[in-house]
């Protein structure tokens, strides 16, 4: 039996799933995962963000993915690896570094199936109503109507793609997930309580 104590967050863009994380991860007094994956990846492969982040979008080998995903380590003098691969492999590395060392909270980036044989890994997807989301994005990104909607559709594309691409399974199947968080009924709190009060709670171990 076992208390989980990391928690990968897979959200909607709009939903609020990086707010609840930063809150989640100042109440529990665990390292936050978020966008420092990006820098700490930049930093790591000698690269500005803005590329890493554009090398996030790029199609790559889905058996090289596999690979990676399997916990394989690719030596790109053995097996080139493009730019995009080489980002996916470096950000798991990280993903799976804090893992190891300790209670901590992941935001996005196929986390919670790169940790997937983790018994410690609680999995959230958190999602909302259209309406609430293009109204979360106009009023805390301070985007017009028509920003707001092209934001929902490009960064939604992108992240179902990128699971796609290095999971071979749909980003919204509820299946990958322990916690299905909607913050059209629930408020950015109550969401961080319901996983905090999950997390409590025992698992049994097979």
């Amino acid at each position: 039996m076992s208390r989980y104590h990391i928690v990968t967050i897979e959200r909607q863009y709009g939903s609020g799933g990086s707010e609840v994380a930063e809150k989640l991860a100042d109440k529990w007094g665990v390292p936050l995962l978020d966008h420092k994956i990006l820098e700490m990846t930049a930093e790591n492969l000698d690269a500005l963000p803005e590329r890493v982040a554009k090398l996030e979008e790029s199609n790559t080998n889905s058996l090289l993915y596999s690979l990676i995903m399997a916990g394989q380590v690719i030596n790109p003098n053995e097996i080139p690896l493009s730019p995009g691969e080489q980002v996916f492999q470096e950000q798991s590395r990280i993903i799976m570094s804090a893992a190891n060392q300790g209670p901590c909270v992941i935001v996005g980036r196929a986390a919670g199936y790169i940790l997937r044989d983790n018994p410690k890994v609680l999995r959230v997807f958190m999602y909302a109503s259209n309406e609430d989301r293009l109204r979360r994005c106009m009023e805390h990104y301070k985007l017009s109507k028509k920003e707001a909607q092209e934001n929902m559709r490009r960064f939604d594309r992108n992240r179902s793609e990128f699971y796609r691409s290095v999971t071979d399974h749909n980003w919204d199947d509820r299946e990958a997930y322990g916690l299905l968080l909607n913050t059209s009924y629930l408020s950015i709190d109550a969401c961080v309580d319901l996983i905090d009060a999950t997390a409590q709670f025992s698992r049994t171990q097979n």
